[in-house]
């Protein structure tokens, strides 16, 4: 009878151990999931384009229905604060300190004052070609994107003024800048880098080019993430900015317009809605999300575990990624995977054990 005990109690036990053998297994093997679902929107805007998220505030260029404010503090009920619109075609924007630079297709570059959320004031405009596209600033200098890249000295708000433009790159479609380096997409002509440690004279460094379509960039520390109509989502080492190479590539089903990379992650807006990827290793990006909302993603930041998107003809939408990390169930299956082999050869030594001193006993006998 002790026999059977001791067998069945084996028995039972290492189909434990197998069982959670495997488990633990697949879990180690699995990339994490994401299951992004909408819990916030807001639907007044006309056609909803650039965005930035501060705080819990949200500023959005909503093209005819020109810079809008939202207040994004309760995510599942975001309300306006105030809206700024002079008829133009506000395409997207930069906030620093208590004024938004906007980029207008019809009024170039427009400063105003967001100081008063409810009552946002225009207090300064530089007009070149009457249009602008991508803007971004850094302490009293404003880059500024369409008609080739301008420098744009915005000391004295109320009247900014050009002090510099570089043409050798085509007609550009968007840019961040990173110390005295800015980098920048043309439509024909790819990724490129500019020199600007002197603003006055913003020189050319190099050029990479695929014969792609870019539109959109994103760059995190020595990696450009370029969105390509074409090519997809391309991932390019500019740790040698003499000497770009492509290490990584993503395609989507559609095409791709933006990107935005948050760690390990990057968020792709492409005709198939917004999808995630893991990048931890860049040389093979695998999507592990999506979210496909009613029409095309225009724009995304990512604020924790929260995505702000604008959407083309629609308003803003807070999507709660739900991220799903598998780290905590293979701990813890891994934790009882060992537990139950350190059980499993308990039972089977204490068994070999009775079973000797019972053959024993039985021999003297």
């Amino acid at each position: 009878m002790k026999n059977y005990v001791n067998r069945k109690f084996i028995y039972i036990f290492s189909i434990w151990f197998i069982f959670f053998g495997q488990i633990s297994s697949n879990a180690f093997g699995s990339n994490d999931q994401l299951s992004p679902v909408r819990i916030g929107y807001f639907s007044e805007c006309r056609d909803a384009m650039g965005l930035q998220v501060i705080n819990n505030t949200a500023f959005v260029a909503d093209a005819e229905g020109g810079l809008r404010i939202i207040d994004v503090s309760n995510p599942s009920n975001p309300e306006e604060l105030g809206n700024y619109d002079d008829g133009g075609i506000a395409h997207n924007l930069f906030i620093q300190g208590n004024l938004a630079y906007v980029g207008d297709w019809n009024n170039g570059l427009e400063i105003i004052n967001i100081s008063n959320p409810s009552s946002p004031q225009e207090i300064g405009q530089y007009r070149d070609h009457n249009d602008a596209d991508n803007v971004f600033v850094r302490g009293n200098l404003a880059y500024m994107v369409y008609h080739g890249f301008k420098i744009i000295n915005v000391s004295n708000p109320r009247v900014p003024s050009k002090i510099s433009q570089f043409n050798d790159y085509g007609n550009l479609a968007d840019l961040h800048i990173i110390e005295n380096i800015a980098y920048v997409v043309d439509w024909n002509e790819g990724f490129g880098i500019i020199n600007v440690s002197d603003p006055y004279n913003p020189e050319g460094i190099t050029q990479f080019s695929d014969g792609g379509h870019t539109r959109n960039l994103y760059i995190y520390r020595d990696l450009a993430f370029i969105a390509d109509y074409d090519e997809g989502l391309e991932i390019l080492n500019i740790s040698d900015h003499s000497n770009i190479i492509e290490i990584g590539q993503y395609h989507s089903e559609g095409y791709i317009h933006n990107v935005v990379v948050n760690e390990d992650y990057a968020y792709v807006a492409s005709e198939n809605g917004l999808e995630i990827l893991n990048i931890s290793n860049p040389e093979n990006p695998q999507k592990i999300g999506q979210y496909i909302p009613d029409k095309v993603i225009f724009d995304i930041q990512v604020v924790g575990n929260l995505v702000y998107i604008t959407v083309h003809e629609d308003g803003l939408e807070i999507i709660d990624i739900e991220y799903t990390s598998r780290s905590n169930i293979i701990n813890g299956f891994f934790l009882m995977y060992i537990l139950s082999s350190t059980f499993i050869g308990i039972c089977i030594s204490y068994a070999i054990i009775r079973r000797k001193k019972n053959f024993n006993t039985r021999k003297v006998d």
